[in-house]
């Protein structure tokens, strides 16, 4: 009996071991997806307020385009918020998961994310991402301002 309860533990363990390997691969997923995703949904975002920006430069003393100036540079303000929450939401996303990973990392005896420091080499180009955003906020402010 205590052989068929050894066999038991252990095949309890493989597949335990297997499970947590899947949900680790899935984990892995999810983190650049949502990665992906920060960084793509904010590239088109940005390139259509350089857009939309270039064509209010260009009729800004338009006196028959005001309301759309001044709708531009609302809907402007607007997509730069939801740009930053966009990647806020999805960095949040990938940190959940990557910490999942180094979760499991732990239990199975890995260590591809536990060695890599959280946030090492992105913190500049998150900085640099919101002074651009930033910058456009202030400059949909003051678009507003002179319309």
């Amino acid at each position: 009996m205590n052989n068929k309860q050894n066999i038991y533990q252990q095949k309890k363990e493989e597949l335990r071991q297997i499970v947590l390997l899947k949900e680790y691969e899935k984990a892995q997923d999810a983190a650049e997806y949502a990665d992906n995703i920060g960084w793509q949904v904010t590239g088109i975002i940005i390139g259509a307020m350089a857009i939309m920006l270039s064509f209010l430069i260009g009729n800004i003393n338009s006196f028959e385009l005001k309301i759309m100036n001044f709708l531009l540079s609302v809907l402007g303000i607007f997509l730069a918020l939801l740009c930053i929450l966009t990647f806020l939401y999805c960095q949040v996303i990938k940190d959940n998961a990557y910490n999942r990973c180094r979760e499991i990392e732990k239990d199975v005896g890995m260590k591809l994310h536990t060695l890599i420091k959280k946030g090492y080499p992105i913190i500049p180009l998150k900085l640099f991402l919101y002074g651009i955003l930033g910058y456009f906020i202030i400059i949909w402010s003051a678009i507003l301002y002179i319309i």
